[in-house]
């Protein structure tokens, strides 16, 4: 709903939303590792879609096995998702910024005969899935991660994800240029998503002139919430009053108009 809501100040918008894991587990109090049900996603998932015309791209994780992906993506067609991005690792998810955790890769062909059989499950043929590439944020290197992405380009998958946590951004510049020439020998043009959290000096307008066709501010909101409760809940409690804390909060009657009270519907 923000996100719809925003407009940048040379009126600049974005052109979708990106519906975050990360930020979904959070909300709920709990860590980054697939531990919300399904159907509590997908009731979130619907409350959203409800309020924006935005095109949705949902992050699912790893997707579970075969038939959990599949049967999640049926439910996302349905909701009116546009997209579908799924990690290329297997065994219990963990968040992929962390700096003490483990990865188990999935089997290359194994995913791409995973999503195969999503798109084989969807019904309009309407919903694009990007295999996440996560070869870099395993410590496998560049060699293991355009070994992936020549496999997922000659396969299955709508488009391409790479993650990286490399603060420099070098790797991923790296690994765009590689990609660019696996494009080139296979005659095969997939779109590449960029997630630029770790890299973040860079603009998206830099990283489409490098050949990102999209990029996604993964989890900034619900980082903001949470710093903005916190310090005005700290605020409550040391003025023991809420006077200070309206300098930092809006309105009630911004509130109401971005949700529609006063909406008045013609019959």
């Amino acid at each position: 709903m923000l996100g719809s809501a925003a407009v940048g100040a040379n009126g600049a918008r974005f052109d979708a939303l990106w519906v975050s894991g990360f930020a979904h587990a959070t909300a709920m109090g709990l860590p980054d590792a697939e531990l919300s049900l399904l159907e509590r996603r997908l009731d979130t998932l619907s409350d959203i879609a409800a309020v924006t015309s935005l095109p949705l791209i949902v992050d699912a994780d790893t997707g579970g096995d075969d038939l959990a992906f599949a049967y999640l993506c049926r439910r996302l067609e349905a909701l009116g998702t546009s997209g579908v991005i799924v990690e290329d690792k297997t065994g219990a998810k963990r968040t992929s910024l962390a700096a003490s955790v483990s990865h188990e890769m999935a089997d290359p062909a194994a995913f791409v005969d995973k999503i195969a059989r999503a798109k084989q499950a969807m019904l309009s043929g309407d919903v694009m899935i990007f295999a996440r590439i996560e070869s870099l944020i395993a410590g496998l290197g560049l060699a293991d991660a355009l070994a992936r992405a020549e496999r997922y380009l000659a396969g299955a998958p709508d488009g391409l994800v790479i993650h990286s946590k490399d603060r420099s951004g070098g790797e991923i510049l790296e690994f765009m240029t590689g990609y660019q020439s696996l494009q080139q020998q296979l005659q095969v043009w997939k779109p590449l998503v960029l997630i630029p959290t770790a890299y973040n000096h860079f603009t998206g307008a830099e990283l489409h002139a490098r050949g990102a066709a999209i990029v996604i501010h993964a989890n900034h909101l619900v980082r903001a919430a949470f710093d903005a409760m916190k310090r005005t809940a700290t605020m409550l409690l040391d003025h023991d009053r809420s006077l200070e804390a309206d300098a930092v909060c809006a309105p009630v009657t911004e509130l109401f108009d971005t949700v529609g009270v006063d909406l008045r519907v013609d019959r």
